[in-house]
């Protein structure tokens, strides 16, 4: 489950529905220091499983945007796929200690700590701080039984 809001993933069949990652490639070109592209790309190849690729976009991305809680949540799901849990987990951590009134990236945070970790005391943790920044956000309570569910009540 991903709750913060990535940017948007492309495709490479020609649909029109998202952007290709030529275009994508085209914008880092144009702009090579506006972190948001490279996160984009990152974001793409994530999805389309090119995840060494998604990684170096990531490292520029955070290179010049070290503490966009967006560009974070991002990097970190494509350490998720790459299986690196630890760093996935970081990443959010450091959302979170960046941007700490974002309940999103608290949410996220207990997200991967329940499904990667399995660690619902520290789940309920962050997502009972994400209820206090944003207590009236269905998700959150959603989350939060989830978790309690996984300890076991």
């Amino acid at each position: 489950m991903v709750f913060c809001d990535f940017y948007p993933a492309t495709d490479e069949d020609g649909t029109g529905k998202r952007a290709d990652f030529e275009s994508l490639r085209e914008a880092i070109r144009l702009s090579q220091n506006h972190a948001k592209s490279h996160s984009d790309l990152a974001n793409a190849l994530t999805k389309s499983g090119r995840l060494d690729e998604a990684q170096l976009e990531n490292e520029t991305a955070l290179r010049l945007a070290p503490n966009d809680g967006l560009i974070l949540c991002a990097a970190a799901e494509t350490e998720k796929m790459r299986g690196r849990f630890d760093e996935a987990i970081a990443l959010c951590e450091k959302a979170v200690e960046a941007n700490p009134r974002v309940a999103r990236f608290r949410f996220q945070l207990g997200i991967n700590l329940l499904e990667l970790k399995h660690d619902p005391d520290r789940a309920i943790r962050s997502f009972r701080a994400a209820i206090e920044i944003d207590p009236r956000t269905a998700t959150g309570h959603f989350l939060i039984g989830n978790a309690w569910m996984a300890k076991g009540r």
